[in-house]
């Protein structure tokens, strides 16, 4: 919900209004709660992690933990740079992350398979929702 809420609001002025002036900053907060419950089931679970399966997960969230720091101290014309390249992908992990769910493929992974068929559409919507304003603007320039 987070990322979804970041990636749409993003440079909106209509939005940043009664958006964080920080998002970054809680998307990193939000995703160390959860690598943090991550790690604990992995450790917990007695499961091997292949490390192959894991690395992009692992830039993803080495690109979120500093996110909040580049956004503090490059300029905006830099920083919107860096946003394209990590909206990009991190958009990419979740649906790389939620295919193999949908696909059948992982099939000892928590949740139903309509809960993942539903998150699934969710990231290709805002994959296009995201696209299509970027073309909008393109057009509008």
């Amino acid at each position: 919900i987070a990322f979804s809420f970041i990636l749409l609001t993003r440079g909106k002025p209509s939005a940043e209004a009664w958006v964080s002036d920080k998002p970054f900053l809680l998307f990193a907060i939000l995703h160390g709660i959860h690598l943090v419950e991550l790690l604990s089931y992995v450790i917990w679970s007695g499961k091997e992690l292949v490390f192959i399966r894991v690395l992009g997960g692992m830039v993803a969230y080495a690109f979120i933990f500093i996110m909040p720091v580049l956004n503090t101290k490059l300029s905006r014309i830099k920083m919107k740079r860096i946003e394209i390249a990590f909206f990009a992908y991190v958009w990419l992990i979740f649906f790389l992350t939620y295919l193999p769910r949908v696909l059948g493929k992982l099939p000892n992974v928590g949740g139903t398979f309509t809960e993942h068929l539903v998150l699934f559409i969710w990231v290709i919507l805002l994959g296009f929702i995201k696209i299509s304003d970027a073309f909008r603007n393109k057009v509008q320039s």
